[in-house]
């Protein structure tokens, strides 16, 4: 596996935290895989983006989130900017972006000011084809025990976006028809 020896650097092998972030991250990276193909149109760079998915989590080994085996002292929404961070000081510029722009369908500005969320105040939303299809395919799965291979019903993912306000719907949708809603990898 690509980047084994810095993922156990944060997540012990054999720990519950590193099979859950491997399980997650594993089933993000190849769905990845599977919708670049379906689209080679887009000329997505696969190798990036599945490198990124592989990272894009990274930042959840600092944070408070016992439910997922992490026992950091950071609140769970700031993941991304924390594996930002990470990834630059390990001197992987290039993956660090996937972490910091895939929450949700992206966090903007105006939102993070006016919900007063413990982030950088600027937006951070995927920007990049490869960006788009991590943050994609990793709605579609869940870091909860039972079901981290398990793809989310779209509905439910739907159902999910919708709660944080219209343009992360709307967002979605876009990804839906320039992705493709079947994310079943075929193995």
């Amino acid at each position: 596996m690509v980047f084994d020896s810095l993922i156990e650097k944060y997540f012990p092998a054999g720990s519950k935290s590193y099979h859950i972030y491997i399980e997650h991250v594993s089933a993000v990276a190849r769905t990845v895989s599977e919708l670049c193909r379906r689209n080679r149109h887009l000329n997505i760079d696969e190798d990036l983006a599945v490198k990124g998915a592989m990272l894009h989590d990274l930042g959840i080994c600092m944070v408070d989130a016992p439910k997922i085996e992490c026992f950091g002292f950071m609140p769970y929404i700031q993941h991304g900017i924390i594996g930002r961070l990470i990834l630059e000081d390990e001197g992987l510029p290039e993956y660090a972006l996937f972490c910091e722009r895939h929450i949700g369908t992206g966090m903007y500005i105006e939102d993070i000011i006016a919900n007063k969320m413990p982030l950088p105040v600027k937006d951070m939303y995927p920007l990049t084809m490869e960006e788009k299809v991590v943050a994609y395919a990793d709605k579609f799965f869940s870091k909860s025990k039972g079901k981290l291979s398990e793809p989310k019903d779209i509905e439910e993912i739907k159902k999910g976006i919708a709660s944080y306000g219209a343009r992360g719907t709307v967002i979605f949708s876009e990804w839906e028809k320039l992705f493709g809603v079947n994310i079943q990898p075929e193995l």
